[in-house]
């Protein structure tokens, strides 16, 4: 229906005169998109319980969990970002046609960040697997870009740990539940499998992914994607209670008075600095960055940005005789966890069109040394005033001889599919994107930057997240490991602010 050629809906259109109003006029809506951003001069007048810096797997983590367990309480959670919104979800979400990913990957320095390698042992010369770290800043950290996969660390990788298995066991299933971790999604792979297993390696099995495959019912809305970021936790937290984000903000520098945490200097992105009040600092920011924030307060533990530790990572591809396997299935994958023997993990996973022809990776572990460590460099501040990050690293004999057995492993895991592989490389360390261990917990201050909850030694209401408190490597991908811990660290905080 039209009036004077537009639509009836139109607040031109002409009304006779005389006729009566009297019903009520819905108003406008407003095409405005809302976001919850909070203006960091909003928050510089706020008192926090607790402040979380960092939205990725450990930050992510721990406000998910204090939603969780407080509800609406009356608590005041704050939460900086040094990134920007840049991605709704997992990448592997995306269109596949979609170039925005493509545009924001490493080296584009508005998003990423490269920490420099140079050898910690100055008798090591130079390597290509050692040229620089990289860390992801956005909303999300690296949950919107990693793989998904998701396993436990086994028992011996946990061997020696201050937290005990069965403690371990509890919070994964935790963490495994809000990232909807199963081994279904890929198809089971029997035709790997069955030799694998009968040819000496017991324990392949289906590999564990963060990917929600549960069936939508009638009338249900999912207002997630399928594929884990935190980005979902971030949503489930704002619809239990309340809190504050500030993204493009940079946090440097915590402040403490006797021996307790009080506040943090932040940043925006014109380097207007604020001041937020707060019974409790978490940092989370990431590997290289956590460290940096607690040295640039002049925090000094013995232990503090010590210990980096990561993944070796060996890469092949597998090539099956189609007269050996004549079906297989569009989509399949093997997990084989490290054992007490095999100092590494090993992943296939095949995926159409490609039916007869499938990856193969492995994932080694590191010695966690304490001369493998991010150091501040003080001729160097960035445009926040901060001194930059260097990371000095280098491999020891032990680690170059797991990158040996891994790629004999990968050979005769071949042998025992009876597959032929394409030449195995190896993966820069940097790109791995499995660093950890500068903020390790433990017992000991000598060796350790916090205590078993993560709370840094001597200082309290001051707690680290993330993959810096993972004590050691293990083989397994670290995400769901550093889930647990973080929320693990939540809990502890809930007990202390109580």
């Amino acid at each position: 229906m039209y009036i004077k050629d537009r639509p009836f809906y139109s607040p031109q259109a002409s009304v006779p005169t005389g006729q009566a109003m009297n019903f009520n006029i819905c108003p406008s809506p407003s095409s405005e998109i809302i976001y919850p951003w909070t203006p960091i001069e909003e928050m510089e007048k706020t008192d926090y319980d607790v402040i979380i810096v960092g939205t990725g797997a450990g930050g992510g983590s721990v406000l998910w969990r204090l939603a969780e367990q407080w509800g609406e309480n009356g608590k005041r959670i704050g939460v900086i970002e040094a990134g920007d919104y840049i991605l709704p979800a997992n990448k592997f979400d995306l269109p596949n046609w979609l170039p925005l990913w493509a545009n924001v990957q490493p080296p584009n320095p508005l998003y990423w960040e490269s920490i420099p390698i140079y050898p910690s042992d100055r008798s090591t010369p130079p390597s290509p697997l050692l040229t620089s770290f990289e860390q992801l800043l956005a909303l999300g950290g690296r949950s919107i870009e990693w793989g998904m996969v998701s396993p436990r660390m086994t028992p011996v990788d946990l061997a020696g740990w201050p937290v005990s298995h069965k403690e371990m066991n509890m919070y994964y299933n935790i963490a495994e539940e809000i990232m909807n971790v199963n081994t279904s999604y890929y198809r089971t792979a029997d035709f790997l499998l069955n030799r694998l297993r009968q040819n000496g390696f017991p324990e392949a099995g289906n590999k564990p992914v963060a990917i929600n495959i549960r069936p939508t019912t009638l009338g249900e809305y999912r207002s997630t994607p399928p594929r884990f970021s935190t980005i979902s936790m971030l949503a489930d937290a704002a619809s239990r209670r309340p809190f504050d984000i500030a993204i493009k903000t940079r946090a440097v520098q915590v402040y403490t008075e006797r021996g307790k945490a009080v506040g943090l200097k932040v940043m925006d992105r014109d380097k207007k600095a604020y001041f937020l009040k707060t019974k409790a600092v978490v940092l989370a920011a990431s590997t290289f960055e956590t460290p940096r924030i607690l040295l640039n307060s002049g925090i000094r533990g013995e232990a503090i940005g010590h210990y980096l530790t990561s993944h070796s990572f060996a890469y092949t591809t597998a090539k099956v005789a189609p007269g050996d396997y004549p079906q297989i299935p569009g989509l399949y994958a093997v997990y084989v966890p490290r054992t007490i023997d095999r100092l590494y993990q090993m992943q296939m996973r095949g995926f159409p069109p490609h039916g007869h022809e499938f990856d193969i990776l492995s994932l080694g572990v590191v010695e966690s040394r304490y001369e493998n460590r991010v150091v501040l460099n003080s001729l160097k501040v960035d445009e926040y005033g901060v001194p930059e990050s260097v990371a000095l690293f280098s491999f020891s004999d032990t680690d170059l001889e797991v990158m040996r057995q891994m790629e004999q492993g990968m050979k005769q895991a071949a042998e025992a599919m009876k597959v032929t592989l394409d030449p195995i490389c190896m993966l820069p360390l940097g790109l791995v994107m499995h660093d950890m261990g500068t903020c390790r917990i433990g017992t000991d201050p000598s060796t350790s930057a916090a205590n078993p909850y993560g709370q840094i030694h001597g200082i309290s209401g001051l707690y680290v997240a993330g993959s810096s408190m993972i004590p050691t490597s293990g083989a397994a991908n670290p995400f769901l490991t550093t889930a647990a811990l973080s929320i693990r660290t939540a809990d502890y905080i809930i007990e202390q602010l109580q």
